[in-house]
């Protein structure tokens, strides 16, 4: 587990990009705060390769700014085309009011 941010930094309804250096790659992590609790996924849209976080958060989904594909932020999943490949879930914890990104 990696430290990602502050919990009091990402306000509910916010989402914001993260850089991350894993063992022999970086991670673009999306990092979104919905009514659920922190969510991360991968910050690229698999359709064509844009930044996620250019897009909006609607709920638990975040839409991709170029298409509008939909991505749920629990599975990864698209929920509307043109995507039709999920992105990855990256889990959290929330400890001490830290959040923690699991990189493997």
């Amino acid at each position: 587990m990696q430290r990602l941010l502050q919990a009091d930094e990402l306000a509910v309804g916010e989402m914001r990009a993260y850089q991350v250096e894993g063992d022999e790659v970086r991670h673009d992590i999306l990092v979104a705060h919905t009514e659920g609790g922190f969510r991360a996924i991968s910050n690229r849209c698999p359709h064509d390769v844009i930044a996620l976080d250019l897009g909006c958060l609607e709920g638990d989904v975040v839409r991709c700014s170029l298409h509008g594909s939909r991505f749920s932020l629990e599975s990864g999943a698209p929920m509307e085309p043109p995507a039709e490949e999920s992105v990855r879930v990256y889990p959290l914890r929330v400890k001490e009011g830290v959040v923690w990104v699991d990189l493997a």
